[in-house]
């Protein structure tokens, strides 16, 4: 079991005595509140926004079309159909296989469907219609990302030392105005993003607990979960071998006490199964039924089968089958043939509202850009400084560092390739899962040093308070600043986008 300095010294970790401590439990207090505050107001503006999207069955008439939310009524098909049968639908049902695109996601993981079940099924039994019944969905994803929002606040007590740096991280997230949206309809995106926070954290406490039977299980029940949310989440499978194996050998070799059945395998191999039993239902099934363990071949199939002719797999024009590059779309969309993949995609990261139809302004993007750029620049600065020099704990930075890129690179990759050769559609939600590594970077930039207290396999549990040297007192008035310069960029959007775009159904 991994120690503290406090309790190295005889004292108890986490209840420090004398006059410091009554200093310090206060001002604890006084942050919990304020973490509370920022959940309930996140919480309060997703169940508006929520309430204000509206809902028409696919293929119907729809009046503001235009402002519901991408593939929630296709996502809300699955569900309606799971709470009237009582059953777990095969996915080529033909109430189910969508008229335009020709299959279902009945094919695909549906775990933000499944975790939607119970509310929908109260609502269904209390009479409720369909808009009822999508309203206790979107809520479902309200609840999710509270979660999200309260396990990167844990997360930032591991990384940051500052408690105005804690809040600049998990607020960078909570007041991305493309988050709150996610947040607010029904889709799969808010448990993507809940599996990513939740995986994280699986792995700081493996790390900080040098990965005793109950991390590797906890682990595998987190990767049991990302499994089931989303494919573009996948990377975090990756980052977790990653993780795991690198702070494994780092302290089981500082220790003298490496052992390749017991390290290397038998506890890797704990948490696979762990996440198989969690996940391994639905491949299984998937299996047996379509001989498909994804589904990607399924949907592929049905949808060459069933589709509108310009929605076929072999009749969809891609970056790939025009000839055109990958930096070429990135960056001009082919000469003009498409909108550019990278402008659109970080707009889309930021948020475009809707059916991909309701953008902000461009000074508005291009205070988004100027906010994560001069911080991404400074964070990445840091980590590589930090993680060479001489500095306290300099591999647990490179290991964050490292986790993080990797997460980022991956998510935005796949997201990249599916649209050069499959299916082009520039949205930032296929790249969501890097949102908590991009703003952690970016909080690292702008709050100062992660925690001294930090090193592999080590973590501090006392409530320390941050540093009271110049450095410290400069970094945080730096952090609140952009803290303060990120909420008003916010609120404007919300008066002058959001609350237009969302109140429009009322005035019609």
């Amino acid at each position: 079991m991994a120690t503290s300095p406090a309790s190295a010294t005889g004292r108890r970790t986490g209840s420090p005595a004398g006059p410091r401590a009554a200093v310090r439990a206060p001002g604890r207090r006084a942050e919990l509140v304020l973490r509370a505050i920022l959940l309930i107001v996140f919480g309060a503006l997703c169940v508006w926004w929520a309430c204000q999207i509206p809902y028409t069955p696919y293929g119907e008439p729809a009046l503001f079309i235009e402002r519901m939310g991408p593939d929630e009524s296709m996502r809300f098909d699955l569900l309606q159909w799971i709470v009237e049968n009582g059953a777990l639908p095969r996915g080529d049902e033909p109430e189910l296989l969508n008229s335009s695109w020709g299959f279902s996601y009945g094919f695909s993981v549906y775990g933000s469907t499944l975790l939607a079940v119970p509310g929908a099924a109260i609502a269904h039994a209390l009479g409720a219609g369909a808009e009822g019944m999508v309203l206790a969905a979107r809520l479902a994803d309200v609840g999710l990302s509270i979660a999200t929002l309260a396990i990167l606040f844990c997360l930032s007590d591991r990384f940051f030392a500052l408690a105005a740096a804690r809040f600049l991280f998990v607020g960078l997230v909570a007041f991305l105005p493309q988050f709150m949206f996610l947040s607010s309809y029904f889709n799969c995106e808010a448990l993507e993003l809940f599996s990513v926070a939740l995986v994280s954290f699986c792995l700081v406490k493996g790390v900080e607990g040098r990965w005793r039977l109950v991390h590797c299980c906890a682990l595998g029940a987190a990767l049991g979960i990302c499994a089931l949310s989303y494919y573009f989440a996948y990377a975090l499978f990756p980052v977790s071998i990653v993780v795991y194996y690198v702070s494994v050998w780092r302290i089981r070799r500082g220790e003298g006490d490496l052992s390749v059945g017991r390290d290397l395998i038998a506890r890797p191999l704990i948490v696979a199964l762990v996440a198989f039993a969690v996940c391994g239902w639905f491949f299984v099934r998937n299996l047996i039924l379509h001989g498909d363990l994804f589904g990607m071949r399924t949907i592929s199939e049905f949808s060459e089968r069933y589709a509108l002719e310009e929605l076929k797999p072999s009749n969809r024009v891609t970056p790939k089958s025009l000839g055109v590059s990958v930096p070429d779309m990135v960056l001009s969309g082919g000469g003009g043939q498409f909108a550019p993949w990278g402008e659109r995609t970080f707009q889309s990261f930021v948020g475009v509202f809707g059916m991909m139809q309701i953008f902000l302004g461009r000074l508005e993007y291009a205070a988004y850009a100027l906010v994560i750029g001069v911080g991404g620049a400074a964070g990445i600065a840091r980590f590589a400084v930090d993680s060479v020099g001489r500095r306290a704990r300099p591999q647990w930075r490179a290991l964050v560092a490292g986790s993080c890129v990797i997460l980022i690179a991956i998510s935005v990759g796949f997201a990249l390739l599916y649209s050069w050769g499959t299916d082009y559609q520039p949205q930032g939600r296929y790249a969501i899962a890097a949102l908590p590594a991009i703003m952690l970077i970016v909080a690292y930039g702008y709050g100062g040093t992660l925690s001294p207290a930090q090193d592999v396999g080590r973590h501090s549990r006392s409530l320390d308070s941050p540093p009271s040297t110049g450095a410290g007192r400069l970094s945080s008035i730096v952090a609140l600043t952009v803290l303060c310069l990120w909420l008003a960029l916010f609120a404007w959007v919300f008066a002058t986008t959001i609350v237009p775009f969302a109140m429009a159904p009322l005035f019609a």
